[in-house]
């Protein structure tokens, strides 16, 4: 465990287990963090990679930004500063859900920094998922109106949040994200120590930048990809990963929701190991 200062006065919070090529997990939510996955996940892939854990700021463990600086640009900055810090030459980036956005746009930006990259049950167009997600939910609820479109952010979260109540009194919420509703008991006791500060999930659901569709910016990105999508994914979209233009992408449909760490174990290994054996062989420091 080690926690590092941004430039602009942030504490991060990263932790580091296993031996191999150096790979950093970035946490979806958004404003969740990455003990769940380091728990779950983690252990699964520290045979064969050197995890590291980052609680994004103002995330989990992290502290909140003292200048209210969750922006993308602040956030991909954050990621160099890290992998500076840790004397990383290039290191594989998986994001997971929302920490998709995060992790393909650094590989647009910095792409010598990353050696390949992983998008696990991710969204690349977070209005079209949060869509996808409305829709499944309300056909739940029995409102047959299908939704294409959203006049703006606000009133869309008024509507989603107030169907995600409906479904939490049903009991039905995680079944969008969880095959098996024993997980989430799971996930519940992992997260006892989370602490939930609404700063960064704030700042993003009221950041345009957030909501553009980049999935674009795919057909640019040409380090080696894996995108691991789940057949029954409603938090995303099954379908989302079809959209995705990587030139140089493998894909993994596995059967499972939005956690396949939890559900569908070695499926998830196997994906991640044989993606990993196939990337030609660079020096890392």
């Amino acid at each position: 465990m080690k926690n590092l200062m941004t430039s602009d006065g942030t504490t991060l919070h990263i932790s580091k287990s296993g031996q191999g090529l150096p790979c950093i997990f970035l946490h979806g939510g958004p404003g969740y963090w990455s003990y769940s996955f380091e728990q779950t996940g983690g252990p699964i892939l520290e045979s064969f990679m050197e995890m590291h854990y980052l609680d994004q700021r103002g995330c989990g463990r992290s502290s909140l930004a003292p200048k209210g600086d969750y922006s993308l640009k602040r956030l991909l900055l954050d990621l160099e500063e890290i992998r500076q810090e840790l004397k990383i030459d290039k290191w594989i980036v998986i994001g997971h859900s929302f920490g998709g956005i995060l992790a393909t746009n650094y590989a647009k930006q910095h792409p010598d920094s990353v050696l390949s990259l992983i998008l696990l049950n991710c969204t690349l167009n977070k209005r079209e998922s949060n869509l996808h997600q409305m829709n499944v939910g309300r056909s739940w609820l029995d409102e047959d109106n299908v939704l294409d479109s959203y006049e703006s952010i606000e009133s869309f979260y008024k509507d989603f949040f107030a169907m995600a109540e409906k479904l939490l009194e049903m009991g039905k919420y995680y079944d969008l994200q969880l095959t098996d509703r024993k997980n989430l008991k799971v996930l519940e006791n992992l997260d006892k120590e989370l602490k939930h500060r609404p700063d960064f999930r704030k700042y993003v659901h009221a950041d345009p930048e957030f909501f553009q569709d980049y999935t674009r910016i795919t057909a640019e990105i040409s380090v080696p990809t894996l995108v691991i999508s789940g057949k029954y994914d409603d938090a995303v979209g099954p379908d989302h990963y079809k959209k995705f233009n990587f030139p140089n992408m493998s894909v993994a449909i596995l059967e499972d929701k939005h956690h396949p760490y939890l559900e569908n174990k070695e499926e998830f290994r196997r994906a991640i190991q044989e993606f990993i054996l196939a990337i030609p062989t660079l020096k890392t420091t």
